[in-house]
């Protein structure tokens, strides 16, 4: 299953609500929040004129965008080791790399 078109952006227009993700057109995705965010935590980002979100929602972002390279080095590793002849000694490891890439639905499986 294919998620929404990448990349994905954090508050990518002026007027933006906090903790806003959006899609490569500009579609939502999710509105980002932390339960620890007081009220009074946020009169005061409104004050600063700062994102109480923008940490972890950029975070994400940054996450989503960069999964699908990130398993495919993972699987072009494992091959460059199966190729010469070193996956023998670290057939574990790969097997473990392998397995998550596919469980993350990166996997060539």
């Amino acid at each position: 299953m294919k998620h929404t078109e990448l990349p994905w952006s954090y508050r990518p227009y002026k007027y933006d609500d906090w903790g806003v993700i959006k899609s490569k057109c500009g579609r939502f995705i999710i509105n980002v929040r932390d339960l620890h965010v007081t009220e009074e935590d946020k009169d005061q980002h409104r004050k600063d004129k700062t994102d109480p979100y923008e940490k972890i929602g950029t975070e994400i972002v940054h996450a989503v965008n960069n999964h699908y390279k990130l398993v495919e080095a993972v699987n072009e590793l494992c091959a460059a080791l199966s190729e010469r002849g070193i996956a023998g000694k670290h057939m574990e490891l790969i097997s473990k790399a392998k397995a998550l890439a596919s469980a993350t639905g990166g996997g060539d499986e």
